[in-house]
């Protein structure tokens, strides 16, 4: 039996490369299926995954930019990832998985509307999991992509989204209610991955971190002045933050996942830098970055974790109580993977 997955897996985005290998990982370890990913990806979001970050003035950036071009490009190798292709092909599987990620953002500049993350060229049967429409506006979608869309989300046989936005889309298109389940990431245990390069400078730090680059002046100072406090040293990783002192790029999708994981406190303004905050109990604040709104708004509001917020947490010493969201988080998951094994075990395949 063979199971492809469609969805943006060769990224140099962290959150994107492990939604999809944690979705990978589930399916391969609860069924007996031989598990790849759909090697299709658009070019223009080809360049703008690797090659538009290389593209800095600042030759201090460029040079960051270029580490963490080949710390991922190492960490795709070593796990066996193989390169895209950017031409459509055919699918005949046992099973197809559309999603995670934004893949029917069909007003995203770099990849927007592709029929072939709606289902098209494939026949074989069709569940999405997890996927969204990110930023992506109902009301700007054309009457020839709705007549299309109808067709090819019809033909799916389970769907799953991620947000409300995106259980909107699929509601006004199909009349359809799909389900709202967990991200990936947290359909798995993490394993003890080799980040030895990490525990010699790292070992016995209190910092906190910052993923992300959307924080506007008086949230910088806040974070500044909170970490001055709290005698926690502050560091950037991913982005390039000029107000912090340390920012590090070089490092791999494993090794982001150590550094959140061994973090005394998170700031962030990405969505999987709320995810992983969540998934490790970790005290967090998020920036409400427009392009991300969407995507976390459901799950901020299903945790009650929206006093979280960064400009509007006037008292960043009041941390989150993670009891009641574990409970609801473990009923949520479980949930989540009652459906997913529910069309993995289907007669149908």
């Amino acid at each position: 039996m063979k199971v492809e997955i469609i969805t943006y897996y060769y990224s140099n985005n962290y959150g994107a490369v492990l939604q999809a290998e944690s979705l990978k990982k589930f399916v391969t370890s609860n069924s007996n299926y031989s598990v790849t990913f759909s090697k299709y990806t658009p070019k223009k979001l080809f360049f703008r995954e690797h090659y538009k970050p290389l593209l800095k003035k600042n030759i201090f950036h460029f040079i960051q930019s270029v580490k963490k071009y080949f710390a991922m490009k190492k960490w795709k190798k070593k796990n066996n990832i193989e390169k895209p292709i950017h031409n459509k092909i055919t699918l005949n599987n046992d099973l197809s998985i559309y999603g995670s990620d934004e893949i029917w953002n069909f007003s995203n500049p770099f990849f927007g509307y592709d029929p072939f993350f709606f289902g098209e060229l494939n026949s074989s049967k069709k569940i999405s999991y997890a996927a969204s429409i990110g930023n992506a506006d109902i009301k700007k979608i054309t009457s020839d992509q709705k007549s299309r869309m109808k067709q090819l989300l019809n033909s799916f046989y389970y769907i799953s989204v991620r947000d409300e936005n995106s259980y909107n889309f699929v509601y006004k298109i199909t009349n359809r209610k799909p389900d709202i389940v967990v991200d990936p990431i947290f359909l798995t245990d993490d394993e003890d991955n080799n980040v030895a390069n990490l525990y010699g400078a790292l070992a016995g730090k209190e910092y906190a971190l910052v993923y992300g680059n959307y924080f506007f002046e008086e949230e910088q100072k806040k974070i500044i002045n909170f970490c001055k406090k709290n005698k926690v040293e502050l560091i950037s990783i991913g982005y390039i933050n000029n107000w912090i002192k340390k920012n590090n790029l070089n490092i791999n999708p494993d090794e982001f996942k150590y550094y959140v994981k061994n973090a005394k406190f998170v700031f962030t303004s990405m969505f999987h830098g709320v995810m992983f905050s969540v998934k490790y109990n970790k005290q967090f604040w998020f920036t409400q970055d427009p392009y991300r709104k969407n995507k976390l708004e459901y799950f901020l509001d299903y945790l009650n974790l929206k006093p979280q917020l960064l400009n509007s947490s006037n008292n960043l010493d009041k941390l989150i109580n993670y009891e009641p969201i574990n409970d609801n988080l473990s009923k949520w998951i479980g949930f989540s993977k009652k459906n997913l094994l529910n069309q993995l075990n289907s007669k149908r395949l």
